[in-house]
């Protein structure tokens, strides 16, 4: 069916975002776009949490305590990173270096002191603008 407008065109891709915050960098990260409330996202969220007890998923759906709502966290964190995040990297480490890995990245993105960094993920993993096709991008500026 032909319309008589342009549908914004988005690619199935990985964006790259630094997350930065007072001239500090706190990693580099590869993410999808995620189309949060879309029936593919319920679906996936819904067999994420199908793992859980059915104790878990209420306190998750109905956070009663500061524990339910960390709990709530680090699912929808662990979701995220499972399906929306495809390599970390430059993450600030005392000794060593960073080797991406879910676990690892999850255990990051928990710790309330860098939640900002998540929460720049997910807003970033939830703008189509960001997954626009190049072309698409370069009309738009002219």
């Amino acid at each position: 069916m032909e319309f008589d407008f342009d549908l914004p065109e988005t690619v199935d891709e990985t964006r790259e975002i630094e997350v930065r915050k007072d001239g500090k960098c706190w990693g580099v990260f590869d993410v999808k776009h995620q189309f949060v409330g879309s029936p593919e996202w319920l679906i996936d969220y819904k067999r994420h949490t199908a793992k859980l007890s059915r104790r878990e998923r209420d306190r998750i759906d109905d956070p009663q305590t500061a524990e339910d709502i960390q709990l709530r966290r680090e699912i929808l964190i662990s979701f995220f990173v499972d399906k929306f995040v495809t390599n970390s990297k430059a993450i600030p480490l005392k000794t060593g270096e960073w080797k991406h890995s879910k676990a690892a990245l999850v255990a990051y993105l928990s710790n309330p002191a860098v939640m900002f960094v998540y929460e720049e993920l997910s807003d970033f993993s939830s703008d189509a603008a960001n997954y626009r096709a190049a072309e698409v991008k370069d009309a738009e500026k002219k």
